[in-house]
């Protein structure tokens, strides 16, 4: 007799949640593909990138990676430098993921369990954008400035809801990440597709 204990129960109750999400947007025959990555893939900046390939075709879907940022610049004139942590997601194939686009950028959304993917969401992303970016910049005569954002910093079992195409057909998908709050670990805790 097999026995469920709470942690497998909330992990089931999560993934039922997002699986009807991804029905409800979709062909309502679809299958819900589900893939639990266990252990849980925790990187950070001395891992090698994260290959996700939600169908199993060896062709990666989406690269997540954290790196640990360090360099200079200037803007306007004024020189600066940054030292920091970013946990960042790849689009190879043009894959995309849900976000807003504000101004002239492309935000990436932290979903909830039961929050709908589907093609009346907003996809973007180019070939790669920050989940979670912590650093400090410091301009000499300007002082230092923390710099904190993204949807997945110091996040927990949040969901990044992404679309990718196979031959003529689109699938809509999810990825259960964390994120630690300094931008220096992810962690990939499960995904699923409509297949």
């Amino acid at each position: 007799m097999k026995t469920s204990t709470p942690s497998k129960q909330s992990k089931l109750a999560q993934y039922t949640a997002v699986a009807g999400a991804l029905i409800a947007g979709s062909n309502v025959n679809a299958q819900i593909v589900y893939t639990d990555v266990s252990p849980d893939a925790v990187l950070d900046s001395l891992s090698a990138p994260y290959m996700l390939d939600f169908n199993n075709d060896a062709n990666p879907d989406l690269i997540f990676s954290v790196q640990h940022i360090v360099g200079a610049g200037s803007q306007s004139g004024l020189q600066f430098t940054y030292v920091g942590d970013v946990c960042a997601v790849g689009f190879p194939a043009g894959n995309q993921v849900i976000g807003a686009v504000s101004s002239s950028s492309f935000a990436i959304s932290a979903l909830n369990a039961g929050d709908p993917i589907s093609a009346a969401q907003n996809f973007g992303g180019s070939s790669s954008s920050a989940l979670a970016l912590n650093a400090l910049v410091t301009a000499p005569g300007a002082g230092t400035f923390p710099i904190a954002e993204g949807a997945f910093l110091a996040a927990s079992n949040k969901f990044l809801g992404a679309k990718f195409v196979v031959g003529a057909n689109t699938h809509y998908g999810w990825v259960q990440l964390s994120a630690n709050g300094t931008a220096s670990q992810l962690t990939i805790h499960d995904f699923a597709f409509n297949g």
